[in-house]
């Protein structure tokens, strides 16, 4: 017996020294690389003739910024600019007011934002306007945002406010998988200014990959920002550090706020929350908290936030998955009487077409944008609407689920 257990021990010594030889062997061959956690890699990059070890592919850069970051008392633009060699290079600018933000699409679409010194944390309760547009998981996706938001009126041409006295709510995942998330996120926060000064509002509800975004994780991120990390010579939470405009002002936000009679977070309020007996004050105090925050075992406060059951990630709410069943219509009910709402709208899990669930208690708003799927809800005339980018309005159906 004693034999046996040295041959399968010199066995496994002699394959994991096979495999270890074979690993860079096949990588060189085919060039690919082995093994991926949170954006990171090991193995050969074929196309840059390089080897990675735990490192972020060498992609080139492109255009990118303005990241706009607190240098003692001095704001800098860091820019990343094309080069005559396809190569974008990184400059930094000092700052004073406004800003220039280039979006790297194909003509160059260009805008000023006027940057504020303070960024107080949002009302969490809000009258219903006459009309209301709820849209989530922009992702990045500068030219969908434009297009949905100009056909329904919210901008105009020059990318101003254009809704008066109405309101646009922003359920979370703005972030990541786009190539364009700085310009869409500097839109936003300009759009946030000028709604505020003619009576209307902008309400952006973090969604669990503004958690990603803070955290400094590349886990979903587009291939374009490991050629910013690397050309800026800045971590990628540096980027979105507190110590960057565009970092403060997103920790500023909510994770879930309430207008009218509904009710708006990104994943959904699961039965752990909900025993938890957390107001939206209490909840917002967790989100001031901990947002941007890697997550701690057996907090109970953060995962209200950041956990699988927290209002950022739970999915249960429109299906059932591995660790989370399917709300019961009894949950559902009970959590809108706790926030003392008629409905509760949420991201998170992509449908065929925004819509309904549970009987409308549940509004259903992640849709495929980057596939051409530019829908919101529109609450307007005392009813809702799905809308879409070509300036279309029609009833709001039952909700279908992609897979995902």
């Amino acid at each position: 017996m004693r034999c046996f257990g040295k041959r399968l021990l010199r066995f496994t010594l002699v394959a994991i020294a096979l495999l270890v030889l074979a690993i860079p062997l096949v990588s060189r061959i085919k060039g690919v690389v082995i093994g991926r956690y949170d954006g990171k890699v090991t193995g050969y990059a074929k196309d840059a003739g390089v080897w990675l070890f735990n490192e972020y592919p060498p992609v080139p850069a492109r255009r990118d910024g303005p990241y706009v970051i607190d240098a003692v008392g001095q704001r800098i633009a860091l820019n990343l600019v094309p080069t005559a060699d396809g190569e974008a290079r990184a400059v930094r600018t000092p700052v004073d007011g406004d800003i220039d933000v280039i979006v790297d699409d194909a003509v160059g679409t260009r805008f000023t934002v006027p940057l504020r010194s303070r960024y107080p944390r949002p009302a969490l309760q809000w009258p219903m306007p006459e009309r209301l547009l709820a849209v989530s998981d922009l992702e990045g996706n500068f030219a969908a945002a434009t297009r949905l938001l100009r056909a329904q009126g919210v901008i105009d041409a020059q990318l101003h406010w254009a809704y008066g006295r109405g309101q646009l709510v922003l359920l979370g995942d703005m972030v990541d998988r786009g190539d364009n998330v700085v310009p869409l996120l500097w839109l936003l926060y300009r759009l946030e200014a000028e709604a505020a000064a003619a009576g209307g509002a902008l309400h952006y509800v973090l969604g669990n990959h503004e958690q990603y975004l803070l955290q400094g994780r590349m886990k979903s991120t587009h291939d374009k920002y490991y050629g910013s990390a690397r050309v800026a010579g800045s971590d990628h939470g540096d980027l979105w550090s507190p110590r960057t405009e565009l970092g403060r002002w997103l920790r500023s936000k909510p994770v879930m706020v309430r207008v009218g009679d509904t009710l708006f977070t990104h994943g959904g309020v699961s039965p752990q929350v909900l025993a938890a007996g957390l107001d939206l004050a209490a909840i917002d105090r967790l989100a001031a908290r901990y947002t941007g925050v890697f997550a701690e075992p057996d907090n109970p406060g953060m995962e209200a936030i950041l956990g699988r059951h927290g209002l950022s990630w739970y999915r249960g709410l429109a299906k059932a998955t591995e660790s989370t069943p399917l709300a019961s219509a009894a949950h559902v009910d009970a959590l809108l009487a706790k926030y003392g709402a008629r409905r509760i709208a949420i991201g998170h899990t992509l449908t065929a077409h925004v819509g309904q669930a549970y009987g409308g208690r549940v509004l259903r708003t992640d849709v495929a944008h980057v596939d051409g799927v530019n829908e919101g809800i529109l609450f307007a005339d005392g009813d809702l609407w799905r809308v879409d980018a070509a300036g279309g309005r029609a009833a709001l159906a039952s909700a279908v689920n992609l897979t995902e």
